[in-house]
């Protein structure tokens, strides 16, 4: 399948090959895939007329299946004025005609003071994100630290997948990066959503979908042989690519340029990156 999409991502250029094989491969976690059909039927009952405040509760409980750390105390607080009301006003900043990308510095700044309001420490921008990603999910993706850390490289790599550390500081800068990076590799996407048959996904989702596997979630899909995908380099480009070959060595990322020209999956990890898989 001919390579399709490239992110500009913490200075380097990032080749997401294999699209439609990593949306069907994550859809095959039971958690996710209950989270997609979760966010399509919020979807189409916010279609239907449904108010974003009596979605709530059903947005807050969704939100466990991605792994969010908020505890159902918080959740309490957050079903009752005048958290309710502030989820609501956030809600409805990030529903205007342009898109995140059109809002002014006062719409903005609406979303940061609702952030800081709802937020409630150690649960940052992960934990609402996580809710927001059900109920506004064209524009919020999941913002978990892996997540961050690959959009953005502000923080460190985390170890864990679950890792939800960054404050919701974190939030406009990652909502700046996925707008941008959404709507540069919009044909694509649209494309890959239109291919996956599990649950309906939109160009939005499916690019956060992608930048969970390529951050963190390639690393549950590998067989006991080793094959499977891996984090690659080759100069400036850098990707996370199926190898059917394991390769000799763990390092992360896998040096392209440094390995041996007569390694297979050296050449197989080339091919993946030029698009000629």
């Amino acid at each position: 399948m001919p390579h399709e999409i490239e992110l500009l991502r913490s200075g380097t250029r990032w080749r997401c090959p294999s699209g439609a094989d990593k949306l069907a491969a994550r859809a095959r976690l039971p958690g996710a895939f209950a989270f997609d059909r979760a966010a399509a039927a919020l979807r189409t009952a916010r279609a239907r007329g449904l108010a974003s405040r009596d979605l709530l509760s059903l947005a807050f409980a969704s939100s466990w299946l991605v792994n969010n750390a908020v505890p159902s105390p918080v959740f309490r607080r957050w079903l009752e004025s005048p958290a309710s009301d502030i989820w609501s006003e956030l809600i409805d900043a990030f529903e205007s005609e342009g898109g995140w990308r059109s809002l002014g510095v006062d719409d903005r700044a609406i979303v940061l003071e609702a952030a800081n309001a709802l937020a409630e420490r150690p649960h940052g921008a992960g934990a609402l994100s996580k809710v927001l990603a059900l109920l506004v999910p064209d524009a919020v993706p999941l913002m978990p630290d892996a997540a961050l850390w690959f959009a953005l490289g502000t923080i460190a790599r985390p170890d864990s997948a679950d890792a939800q550390t960054a404050s919701v500081d974190a939030i406009v800068p990652m909502l700046d990066w996925f707008s941008r990076e959404r709507e540069r590799a919009d044909a694509a996407l649209e494309s890959l959503a239109r291919a996956h048959v599990e649950v309906p996904l939109s160009p939005a989702q499916v690019l956060d979908r992608l930048v969970w596997f390529d951050s963190v979630g390639y690393r549950h899909f590998r067989s006991k042989s080793g094959a499977g995908y891996y984090w690659v380099r080759d100069g400036e480009r850098e990707g996370v690519v199926a190898l059917t070959t394991p390769p000799t060595t763990r390092a992360e990322p896998l040096d392209l340029a440094g390995a041996s020209g007569d390694a297979p999956w050296r050449d197989e990890a080339l091919r993946a990156l030029d698009g000629d898989v």
